[in-house]
């Protein structure tokens, strides 16, 4: 068993364990980033071409109906953003379920079940949504 390639010891699984949880974290955690950097693109870009289109008399005021279009625009960029965003958190909570309330309930060992604490939010998947789903929760 010594020379089999891909046998790993406990200790090594859990340092690859622990730093494959902390990345999907992080890219949970970027993704939830972007989808906030979009609804600020939208907001400013809408106030920019409400403010130059309403703050100039030779503009005229048609030029307002781009703002819904680049809205609309944003908002699928942002759906898009938020089915890989549930994605990479349904892969965090299913770590959260499979390695994490194992690892503190057996830890615990007669001191405080921390496991037993976190049973109500540990494990909450969300699935991952069409993009029409995803249209209609950011709008």
């Amino acid at each position: 068993m010594k020379d089999d390639p891909y046998s790993i010891d406990p200790a090594q699984r859990t340092t690859i364990l622990a730093h494959y949880y902390r990345a999907m974290v992080g890219r949970a955690d970027i993704w939830r980033t972007r989808l906030d950097a979009t609804t600020n693109w939208a907001i400013g870009a809408t106030a920019a071409i409400i403010s130059f289109t309403l703050g100039n008399d030779q503009v005229p005021h048609y030029v307002v109906f781009i703002a819904p279009l680049m809205t609309c625009s944003f908002l699928l960029l942002e759906a898009r953003r938020l089915t890989f965003y549930h994605l990479w958190q349904q892969r965090v909570l299913l770590l959260e379920e499979g390695l994490m309330r194992p690892a503190l309930s057996a830890a615990a060992e007669g001191s405080f079940d921390l496991s037993a604490s976190l049973e109500g939010h540990l494990g909450r998947t969300i699935p991952t949504t069409p993009l029409a789903k995803a249209v209609a929760r950011r709008l």
